[in-house]
C-alpha cells in the first residue's frame, strides 16, 4: 500500500502474485516485465495513443489478472505533469506533477490528471515520500535520491517507470534506477521495467494480518 487518498481510496502498488487461495507466492520482482514507454519524437506524453503502457500494456495485464474490477476505483488521479530536477519542497514536487507542462508538448490543461484509467504507475513523490531517511530530498540528483532508497519498501534493485515525464526533454521520463536514484530514460528503453499501480474503492474490505502466514485478502 502507497497511501490513503483525499477521498480515502486506497493506492497500492504490484508486489507480486500468489497462486489462487493460498500463501504459494509465484512472483515476487514486484514487476510485471519490461516494455518501452512510447514512441521516440512523438513526446512522453502519458494521455498520447503513443503511450504504449497507458493505451495497451497496463489495459491488457488488468484485464488478465483481475477478474473482478469493481473493486477499483476510477475517480482517484494519476498525476502525469513533468518533473524538474530543482524543486526543493514536498509541495512543489506536487504541483509540478498536478501541473507542470514542461517540454514535453502536453495538452494545456490546468491539472495533469488522468481519470479515465484503473491503472497507471508509480509518481516520483511516491517513491520519494515512501523513504524514512533524512537525507531524502525532492532535488533530484545523484546526491539525494541516492538516498531515498535507505529505508524505502519502494526501492528495487532494478530500474522500473514511473508516471512523470522530464520537464526538459520531450523524449524521456524519469525511473527509479537500481542505483536508489531517480534518473531519466529514453521512452523507448525496453530495459525499465514496470510496476503497475491501482486504486481501491474506500468500500473494499480485508482480512488476514499482512504476513507471509496470514496475508491481507481483498474482498
Amino acid at each position: 500500500m502507497i497511501g490513503i487518498t483525499n477521498d480515502s481510496n486506497i493506492k497500492m502498488i504490484y508486489e507480486g502474485e500468489a497462486s489462487e487461495g493460498r500463501c504459494n507466492i509465484v512472483n515476487t520482482s514486484g514487476s510485471i516485465g519490461k516494455e518501452e514507454w512510447g514512441v521516440k519524437n512523438q513526446n512522453n506524453n502519458w494521455i498520447s495513443t503513443n503511450s504504449n503502457l497507458r493505451n495497451f500494456t497496463l489495459p491488457e495485464w488488468l484485464n488478465a489478472k483481475n477478474s473482478n474490477k469493481t473493486r477499483l476505483s476510477s475517480s482517484s488521479s494519476f498525476y502525469f505533469g513533468a518533473v524538474t530536477s530543482t524543486i526543493d519542497t514536498r509541495a512543489g514536487l506536487i504541483n509540478e506533477q498536478k501541473t507542470n507542462k514542461g517540454s514535453s508538448n502536453l495538452p494545456n490543461r490546468d491539472t495533469y490528471a488522468d481519470h479515465e484509467i484503473q491503472a497507471g504507475l508509480p509518481m516520483v513523490s511516491d517513491y520519494i515520500f515512501a523513504s524514512l531517511n533524512a537525507g531524502c530530498s525532492t532535488m533530484i540528483d545523484a546526491t539525494t535520491t541516492a538516498n531515498c532508497k535507505k529505508l524505502n519498501y519502494l526501492y528495487k534493485d532494478y530500474d522500473y517507470w514511473t508516471l512523470n515525464a522530464s520537464a526538459n526533454d520531450k523524449d524521456t521520463v524519469w525511473t527509479v534506477g537500481a542505483t536508489g536514484m531517480l534518473e531519466t530514460a529514453s521512452i523507448t528503453d525496453k530495459t525499465i521495467a514496470i510496476r503497475p499501480v491501482l486504486f481501491l474503492k474506500s468500500t473494499t474490505k480485508f482480512s488476514g494480518g499482512g504476513t507471509t502466514s496470514n496475508p491481507y485478502v481483498v474482498k
